[in-house]
């Protein structure tokens, strides 16, 4: 039998700059990068510290054995450090290699797995940095799943959301969005990305988001 040494973690980004009609009138079509973050993570959410906890499956229709021999009554127990956080969140920024407007000015960062967070994070609403994507349940089985190995996570950005008064580095309401990662529930909303649960991240050409226009998001992990 042979084993590889690495299953591989791929990505897509797709952002639509939609009227209130629905008209597009600007995208950005990406590939991005999966963090060593997100890869620890990943290791981490399927690791366990037990399997004294976890119940069997049964042997079989109609047996009322199971798999460790009539044992029961086992709950799950996770892995020391383990994770339980799920992708949750989507936080914008004006950073990245790829921003040239001014301002904000020039950004540095570049799609590499050691990135932790956005280079100039920008609030998604008043004192909200992430936004939530769509909850899975609102959303057809053929969208959250396009293949048989992807699973798709959808966020939105309103006419509201980002472009207004009072966002920070005075960027007022045409906000020249460059940067995008996509977070666990371990990030907090509340405050600027600092590092923490982001696993994935994407630089791309500056697109306008201003309170004329709707953001759509699409972000495919492909395993």
């Amino acid at each position: 039998m042979n084993f590889v040494d690495r299953v591989p973690v791929s990505s897509n980004v797709t952002i639509l700059k939609k009227t209130m009609g629905g008209k597009v009138v600007d995208r950005r079509d990406s590939h991005n990068i999966f963090t060593d973050n997100g890869r620890q993570w990943l290791r981490q959410l399927i690791s366990v510290n037990s399997y004294s906890g976890i119940p069997h499956a049964t042997l079989g229709v109609g047996s009322n054995m199971t798999g460790d021999g009539g044992q029961t009554g086992n709950t799950d127990s996770i892995a020391v450090g383990g994770k339980t956080y799920r992708p949750r969140y989507i936080g914008l920024g004006v950073g990245g290699a790829l921003q040239t407007l001014t301002p904000p000015g020039p950004g540095a960062q570049i799609e590499e797995g050691n990135v932790t967070t956005l280079e100039s994070p920008v609030l998604a609403s008043a004192g909200i940095w992430l936004q939530e994507v769509l909850p899975q349940s609102d959303i057809a089985d053929g969208e959250i799943y396009p293949t048989s190995y992807s699973i798709r996570f959808r966020g939105v950005f309103n006419l509201s959301d980002v472009s207004f008064a009072g966002q920070t580095l005075d960027l007022g309401t045409d906000v020249p969005i460059s940067e995008i990662g996509l977070f666990t529930s371990e990030a907090v909303r509340g405050s600027a990305p600092d590092g923490v649960g982001m696993i994935a991240y994407n630089i791309f050409k500056p697109i306008s988001k201003t309170p004329n226009f709707i953001l759509e998001i699409a972000w495919e992990l492909r395993f």
